[in-house]
């Protein structure tokens, strides 16, 4: 064909090639015997992270994360968004010595939580601290059974840290502000601190149950929730969640098991693909120039793009805001490609 392609005989006798499009990225994916998943694709997967020995949450687990993050309906957590972070005690080896103990920890936080407040929409995510303890960081919605004044309290807890936080830093913001319950928090704070502790060490440790929990609500006024755009939101979100410093477990700790995922599924908080269109080879041949070469030279009056290129002859994947507007514009190219894209360099 015209332009060429990176496509290999091989590939060419006998796959099934889709254009997806989900909310945040475009897909060119091939389905068929020894074609590398597609993570995020509606109907199908595991939503979630896995790492089975002590080297940290792997490439391959890190791409699917950002795909799932990208292709999930964030606007179900609503306006009342926030991240809860869940750590551990200064002798934290003796309560979770292995990702087996942790997986546990966190299993029972969520079915405590969801049996109290209702169901847990959102994201969850694991990290190492410097000291070496894990902890979680969970992006959910609060339900409406939390009190609106539970969560403005937190809004107001967050407010004061940042103002604090300007003027002496965040280590003397951090410690200037209280913990979560009470006038920061409520019911909701007390609960979070109270079932936490008692998980983990039983409420045996004061200091832990004083500051185990923290509560961040991710919109700090009314104007931010009308002017959130939740694309940049998820990408946020992933980028704050594969740092590799913090992904990295200490020496003895053993498998850490799952790193992310998915919450609420059962609620439709899941990948869903808005649209797929089944291509032949010549067809997705060209629609991998169109992606590639958008995404490189920012043709097509389409910016802000980030290009994943999976193995090869797997197809690629481009995240984008506007991701109709790519999917229209390849769809309009496989059918009477332009010189502009089958010639320009990529």
């Amino acid at each position: 064909m015209r332009g060429g392609s990176r496509f290999s005989e091989k590939v060419r006798g006998g796959s099934t090639w889709k254009l997806v499009e989900y909310r945040g990225y475009v897909g060119l994916v091939r389905y068929g015997p020894g074609s590398a998943e597609l993570q995020g694709r509606g109907g199908g997967g595991s939503v979630s992270g896995r790492c089975l020995g002590e080297a940290g949450l792997s490439q391959r687990s890190r791409n699917r994360m950002r795909r799932t993050f990208a292709a999930l309906p964030w606007e179900m957590l609503g306006p009342r968004m926030v991240m809860i972070t869940l750590t551990l005690p200064s002798d934290w080896r003796r309560y979770t010595p292995d990702g087996r103990a942790s997986e546990r920890q966190r299993r029972l936080f969520v079915d405590r939580f969801e049996y109290r407040w209702g169901p847990m929409v959102g994201v969850w995510v694991k990290e190492f601290q410097k000291r070496g303890a894990p902890h979680l960081h969970f992006w959910v919605g609060l339900p409406d059974s939390v009190a609106e004044g539970d969560y403005e309290g937190l809004r107001a807890r967050s407010e004061l840290r940042r103002r604090i936080a300007r003027e002496a830093g965040t280590a003397r913001a951090r410690a200037a502000v209280g913990r979560i319950g009470g006038r920061y928090g409520g019911d909701f704070g007390d609960w979070l601190r109270l079932k936490w502790a008692e998980i983990v060490t039983g409420n045996t440790d004061g200091s832990h149950f004083n500051r185990g929990v923290d509560v961040e609500p991710c919109f700090w006024t009314e104007d931010a929730i009308g002017k959130a755009d939740l694309g940049v939101v998820q990408e946020y979100f992933w980028r704050e969640s594969v740092k590799k410093a913090q992904k990295a477990p200490p020496q003895g700790y053993g498998a850490v098991g799952r790193y992310w995922g998915v919450i609420g599924q059962r609620q439709g908080f899941r990948p869903e693909a808005l649209r797929v269109v089944e291509l032949d080879q010549d067809r997705a041949a060209v629609a991998e120039l169109v992606l590639a070469r958008v995404a490189r030279s920012r043709l097509g009056g389409v910016d802000h793009c980030w290009l994943d290129e999976r193995r090869l002859g797997d197809g690629l994947t481009v995240f984008v805001p506007n991701a109709a507007q790519l999917f229209g514009l390849v769809m309009a190219e496989v059918d009477a490609p332009s010189p502009e894209y089958l010639r320009s360099p990529v």
